[in-house]
């Protein structure tokens, strides 16, 4: 179990939603297990049918989280199925004032953290107006940890437990375990997430800078 922070609410899932996360995660497994084998070494389809559910179920409910805040979501969670070779790295929820991008962990993880490429332009080049949301996925309900703009999370990526995926990877870690080695805690700096989109001025009008403008290409994203 997650001690449950101040930052934290907790957003149920319906049956509908729960029916419509199951069958993209199938479709999205059967669209990109090549890549996977390929890239990640992974073969096994049900590990990615499971991991593009919860983190879809992740996407939902933060949705409907900013529903409840009264914050006019301009894109909201995308259940296509992309048939191109590349990654996308777009945030996965836009807003009228915020670029939202969900990470997720499943409650059976005894160590919270988020893992993210270090090749997503989020981890090193971030947009003021990009945030962070933080996501623990329960079977009925999924708990949102908390959120923070993704410019003050920088200081807080660190190496993955594993060393063998140092070379791609960086990860968040909701906090220090007794056990292994210290990390910077993000816990120190979450904030409930409609805090966080009040703090942000109402300015979105699309991309313009080179390297967002190069994202609209991609098409695929990683879960």
């Amino acid at each position: 179990m997650t001690a449950t922070l101040s930052t934290s609410v907790k957003i149920n899932i319906t049956e509908q939603q729960k029916q419509d996360c199951w069958e993209f995660a199938q479709i999205y497994a059967d669209t990109v297990r090549n890549i996977y084998a390929k890239d990640r070494k992974q073969e096994d389809t049900k590990i990615i049918v499971n991991q593009a559910y919860w983190a879809k179920l992740a996407e939902v409910a933060v949705e409907t989280a900013i529903e409840n805040t009264g914050v006019k979501i301009i894109d909201g969670v995308d259940f296509s199925i992309h048939q191109r070779h590349q990654k996308s790295f777009d945030a996965d929820i836009k807003t009228v004032n915020a670029l939202i991008h969900v990470k997720s962990v499943h409650f059976d993880r005894k160590e919270k953290s988020w893992a993210f490429q270090k090749s997503d332009p989020v981890v090193y080049e971030p947009e003021q107006d990009e945030v962070l949301v933080f996501c623990v996925t329960h079977p009925t309900y999924v708990e949102i940890v908390g959120a923070c703009r993704a410019t003050e999370a920088l200081e807080f990526y660190y190496r993955p437990r594993k060393d063998e995926l140092s070379a791609t990877k960086e990860c968040l870690y909701l906090k220090n375990h007794p056990k292994k080695f210290k990390v910077p805690e993000i816990n120190k700096i979450l904030q409930p997430l409609k805090i966080v989109l009040q703090s942000i001025p109402e300015n979105r009008v699309g991309f313009t800078d080179k390297s967002r403008q190069t994202m609209q290409s991609y098409v695929w994203k990683e879960f």
